[in-house]
């Protein structure tokens, strides 16, 4: 037991969660024993934080358990903490290494406000991230079926296919009942669904990779899904403002968006047109169109009002 101590950091692994606390270095299997183990362990002592790295998913249920507890839990950002731990000299990498380094990092970097944690936005997360897995695996299948030439293994990636085809369909109408069995994600969904481009997917996708949707104002939210322009100058050097980082999952629904608004909305067009008329490339474009939509969908979710077309 460490007495004094308030910074914990825990390294994520498929079978074991590896943890640092203070001097105390200690790992406990990640399953229900193990959290269990942890939990007993953790509460011995106030916490100012408990840091746990973002690891694929494994990181859910100890999560979970983590926060049902009352723990202040961090998520922390892989690669903001793969920085961290360069800009501190530490290139070695090891689980307990890494362990300590979060533990570091939570003590060392302020912490964002979080968003709580919602057992129903955390289901609608994990139906969505199945969905996108599911679309993936039709999209490879019809490759493959495309490069095949024996009839038996045709046969055989069809089924696959169907099978995929028929999963996708179940958990559409899994999401679909979850939206509606709640009013706030179901006004939400429509409050989304009421601007040119966005659909059911993008929809959910948003609602379900951005939960800060609402809750940030239009920097931070431009930001967090790597659209907030960042100055690159130096001396001479002027590279212009580039975008960076942020969550690719929603910048991608941002991005088909902005492509139907194009084919759609005479106002796009028209913007698009005056800013490659300024000599400027369409992607530049495309980004600060996919910016004025996140940022307009933003306000609309925090102010509970829909789509106003600028036509």
């Amino acid at each position: 037991m460490t007495q004094g101590i308030s910074y914990v950091g825990i390294d994520v692994a498929k079978h074991r969660l590896d943890v640092r606390w203070g001097d105390e270095q200690f790992s406990v299997a990640n399953d229900e024993t193990g959290h269990s183990a942890l939990l007993a362990r953790l509460r011995a002592s106030p916490l100012a934080a408990v840091g746990i790295e973002a690891s694929g998913g494994y990181e859910r249920r100890a999560l979970k358990v983590l926060r049902e507890a009352g723990l202040p839990v961090r998520v922390v950002d892989s690669w903001r903490l793969r920085q961290f731990a360069k800009a501190c000299g530490r290139h070695a990498k090891t689980d307990p290494l890494d362990a300590a380094m979060i533990a570091r990092f939570c003590q060392v970097m302020p912490a964002e406000a979080a968003v709580p944690s919602d057992p129903l936005r955390d289901k609608l997360e994990r139906l969505v991230s199945y969905r996108q897995s599911l679309v993936a695996d039709k999209v490879r299948l019809a490759h493959q079926i495309a490069q095949l030439d024996e009839d038996e293994l045709i046969d055989m990636a069809q089924k696959r296919l169907q099978l995929s085809a028929h999963c996708l369909k179940q958990t559409d109408r899994h999401i679909r009942a979850l939206i509606q069995s709640d009013r706030i994600l179901k006004r939400k969904a429509q409050i989304l669904q009421s601007a040119p481009g966005i659909g059911f997917v993008n929809a959910i996708t948003l609602l379900a990779k951005l939960p800060e949707l609402g809750q940030r104002g239009p920097k931070k939210i431009a930001a967090l899904v790597g659209l907030a322009p960042y100055d690159d100058k130096s001396g001479r050097r002027d590279n212009g403002a580039h975008i960076a980082r942020g969550r690719a999952t929603p910048r991608a629904m941002l991005y088909l968006a902005v492509l139907s608004q194009l084919r759609r909305c005479p106002w796009a067009k028209a913007f698009r047109d005056n800013v490659t008329a300024q000599g400027k490339p369409k992607m530049v474009a495309v980004v600060a169109l996919m910016r004025r939509l996140i940022v307009a969908l933003n306000a609309m979710i925090k102010h509970d009002r829909i789509w106003f077309d600028p036509a």
